[in-house]
């Protein structure tokens, strides 16, 4: 939902599109892209469209939902680079413009080492964080492939965790995954999404 890529079939460049706003965007003709900047409604739902001939909601009225009158600003970012890049490459991109800039006092000149240890590294950037929370005494991470191709990675994890496993979204585990030397495999399919819990001391 935080951009969108197109590759030229013909050639050997690609652009990336970020947003941070509405995800709707539409390849037009085939070199054209069209952005939905705002969503505006005259009704919650119509059953005359020729795409959806059947209400999708209550057929009410909206008025004053057209937002005129209004000023609005967007921020895009537009990226021209090689289509040979992965998509990874454009998964990166989209993060860095979306990431805001975070700032915090601290007490000590020097920071504690354990903070500069990542929990997860991957071998691999077609696979991605999509949240992380601490659950008791274990830490339940969503991953997901970004790619139309099987992956499989390697995820280095920190000295703390002593057991993984994969897990269902209520945290049930349906399999312990073996630790070597600090070190986990994961094959995902393509687009895959993954939960996995970590637990540590």
């Amino acid at each position: 939902k935080g951009y969108l890529r197109v590759d030229d079939q013909n050639g050997s460049e690609a652009i990336t599109l970020v947003n941070k706003g509405l995800p709707e965007a539409e390849l037009v003709d085939g070199h054209r892209v069209a952005l939905t900047l705002l969503r505006c409604v005259g009704w919650l739902s119509r059953s005359d469209f020729p795409e959806r001939p059947i209400h999708a909601g209550p057929a009410e009225e909206t008025p004053g939902a057209q937002e005129m009158d209004t000023e609005y600003e967007f921020h895009y970012g537009f990226v021209v680079h090689s289509s040979e890049d992965s998509i990874s490459a454009s998964a990166n991109q989209a993060d860095a413009f979306h990431a805001d800039p975070v700032i915090f006092s601290l007490e000590r000149v020097e920071l504690p080492m354990e903070l500069y240890t990542p929990i997860l590294r991957f071998d691999n950037d077609s696979v991605r964080i999509s949240s992380m929370r601490i659950r008791g005494d274990s830490i339940l991470v969503t991953l997901f492939n970004i790619k139309d191709t099987k992956v499989e990675i390697q995820a280095k994890l920190s000295d703390n965790i002593k057991k993984a496993s994969r897990v269902r979204i209520d945290g049930s585990v349906t399999e312990n995954i073996s630790l070597t030397n600090g070190s986990i495999s994961l094959l995902f399919n393509p687009r895959e999404i993954k939960m996995c819990s970590f637990q540590y001391q």
